[in-house]
């Protein structure tokens, strides 16, 4: 039997310049890159470039090797066989692998705490309840959004003001690793939580705080989540999933307190430094302020013109949304509001026996019919946040 296929991390380089620190690596023979600027101690850290490896790895069954590669941290080397557990118990399509590679503990950080910030109401709640806690805010460019740079900077901007007002620093991160990902057809909704929960060592934090998108009552495969989040904590720093305890709505209570965080809320899927306030994130969000009697400058106040009905393709993530909406409407007597979120669980809910119901009897024909007409984009991942 002839000598296994690896998935070799080689050619690593690590390019201090000034504020600037650039740290590469040929993945499987393609370079992935992470710029910082401001970092409080850019490390030369092979962990994210394990993370971005890792589903790669898995779904073609080999093995990663470290060529010429720093050391793994021995903590996370520990813990991997557990993710992939995870991964794996997801996406039955996931192969457990090993990792090949000298394991050292990871060597001491300043003591500084760091939060992903997309001014989002996720972000901008964690920041809001951890504000004496909090050092340094980070930005990574094109994590939800391709930013042409014309747009890049415009955000960029904004958000150092922003910074500024609350009295932190901003640290900026440039990367391509979710072009590397989808270039080869690896969903980013399971990859952005590699990257999110690794690069905080090698950015230098005694502390990265990653604010949750869910609650603990909605969790199912995701990216970023509570169990896997702290799996890539070093012996120098502590990887923390925040705000899973809160309902979205709760979270936007507390936003509203401060002026501030209100209106400096960037909350849109169409554009990364404003809102267009007609996308379904946008449309949540002015349902969130209206019900709860707020205000935000950064996005327009509800009206008679508030297209409500832009929840069309309502999945197991965005029903949690429209549930939360529907629980405030009831609960603050707001009818308009929940009939509209009302017909929208409704339908979900449909839609899940009806799968069921296919799932038990036909065996998934009309599913996969579905798909064979639709031909959604997911359909053609290599690797979804479940096997199918």
């Amino acid at each position: 039997m002839g000598k296994k296929e690896e998935l070799v991390i080689t050619d690593f380089r690590h390019e201090p310049d000034g504020s600037i620190v650039r740290t590469s690596a040929l993945v499987d023979g393609e370079e992935i890159f992470f710029e910082s600027v401001e970092a409080p101690a850019h490390r030369a850290s092979v962990e994210p470039f394990i993370a971005m490896a890792l589903l790669e790895a898995m779904v073609t069954g080999r093995n990663i090797r470290l060529v010429d590669a720093p050391a793994l941290s021995e903590r996370v080397r520990g813990v991997l066989p557990e993710l992939q557990g995870v991964l794996s118990n997801w996406n039955s399509s996931l192969q457990r692998i090993c990792i090949f590679g000298e394991a050292t503990p990871a060597p001491d950080t300043p003591e500084s705490v760091g939060s992903f910030f997309s001014g989002g109401i996720d972000s901008m709640h964690t920041l809001a309840e951890n504000m004496e806690r909090i050092s340094h805010l980070v930005v990574s460019r094109g994590f939800d959004h391709d930013d042409d740079e014309t747009g890049w900077q415009r955000r960029w901007s904004k958000q150092q003001h922003f910074a500024g007002e609350a009295g932190k620093n901003l640290v900026r991160v440039d990367t391509n690793a979710r072009q590397w990902m989808e270039s080869r057809r690896l969903t980013w909704r399971l990859g952005h939580g590699l990257y999110l929960s690794s690069v905080g060592s090698m950015l230098g934090f005694r502390t990265m705080l990653i604010p949750a998108s869910h609650t603990y009552n909605e969790l199912f495969p995701w990216g970023s989540h509570p169990v896997t989040d702290p799996m890539w904590s070093t012996e120098s720093t502590h990887v923390e999933h925040y705000g899973a305890s809160r309902r979205r709505t709760e979270k936007t209570e507390v936003v509203l307190r401060e002026r501030l965080f209100a209106d400096n809320l960037v909350v849109c899927w169409r554009s990364s430094s404003d809102n267009c306030g007609t996308c379904p994130k946008c449309v949540r969000t002015m349902l969130a302020i209206d019900l709860l009697g707020g205000g935000s400058t950064a996005l327009p106040p509800c009206g008679p013109d508030t297209p409500m009905n832009v929840f069309d393709d309502v999945d197991e993530g965005l029903i949690t949304f429209v549930d939360d909406l529907l629980f405030l409407a009831k609960e603050r007597g707001r009818k308009d509001i929940e009939r509209v979120m009302a017909r929208y669980h409704r339908k979900y809910h449909r839609q899940v026996m009806v799968h069921a119901l296919d799932e038990a009897m036909l065996g998934g024909m009309l599913r996969k019919a579905k798909w064979a007409l639709r031909k959604p984009e997911w359909s053609t991942w290599r690797v979804n946040r479940r096997g199918h």
